[in-house]
């Protein structure tokens, strides 16, 4: 208990100081202050928005910029130029009834088109043959070029349930991406490259939502740690003080 005393002290008092210092800064910066929490995003509003920043023709007037910094951001530039048709849709239905979060469908100037669908994993869990399920699918519609991104909070791999034929055949086209660092990345740079200030603070607000309420990780995974914490918070002699720490 010694130990759970002086790390409760500690952290008090560094809160107390970044909570007085954030008072006075916020005054200028505001830096809590976000359209998100109004709005309370789920899974299919967050694929709604990214669909909505890929689409050349979206509310953002910004063009085809924000598509290029995302394909640039998988490594995949080349799957489209500025003239290729590009048209960016969510809750894709598959021939199995299963629905795909994003496809983003790329017309070239010739017959080949290319097909990327976007599994936004970051609540749900998979269903058994999911992913398998969902390649299937672009691959038969888009045979010429096809990949599948895999999109979660820290860029795992789909479990192997979900996604055994494909890892075990086709593996090069299966894109792991994450919250934390590709879309963070993808956009901090649209905010760079944007034109219109309004966009500019939505894509900051998206960023910051992102890298903090997309965060499920444990800090102590220790079953016993946790019970010890739980019952040094609760025990009669705690105050209200611990608890708000």
């Amino acid at each position: 208990m010694r130990e759970l005393d002086s790390f409760f002290h500690d952290i008090s008092y560094r809160l107390k100081i970044a909570n007085d210092t954030k008072k006075l800064l916020d005054k200028r910066l505001a830096s809590s202050f976000s359209l998100f929490p109004y709005i309370t995003p789920n899974e299919n509003r967050i694929s709604e928005i990214i669909r909505d920043l890929l689409d050349p023709n979206g509310n953002h007037g910004q063009g085809d910029i924000f598509l290029k910094l995302f394909l640039e951001t998988i490594d995949k530039a080349d799957l489209y130029i500025s003239g290729d048709h590009a048209c960016i849709r969510t809750q894709e239905p598959t021939t199995t009834g299963r629905q795909i979060d994003i496809i983003i469908e790329i017309k070239k100037t010739n017959q080949y088109h290319v097909g990327i669908a976007i599994e936004n994993k970051h609540w749900a869990i998979d269903q058994k043959n999911q992913i398998d399920d969902y390649f299937r699918h672009i691959k038969e519609r888009y045979p010429y070029s096809h990949y599948i991104i895999y999109l979660t909070p820290y860029g795992k791999k789909p479990p192997q349930h979900s996604a055994q034929e494909t890892q075990n055949n086709h593996i090069d086209k299966l894109i792991c991406m994450s919250y934390q660092t590709e879309i963070i990345s993808w956009l901090n740079a649209c905010y760079k490259e944007s034109q219109a200030e309004y966009v500019r603070q939505f894509l900051l607000d998206f960023s910051n939502y992102c890298q903090h309420n997309l965060d499920y990780k444990l800090m102590i995974d220790d079953k016993t740690e946790i019970q010890t914490i739980f019952n040094y918070l609760l025990e009669e002699q705690g105050n209200k003080d611990r608890i708000k720490t």
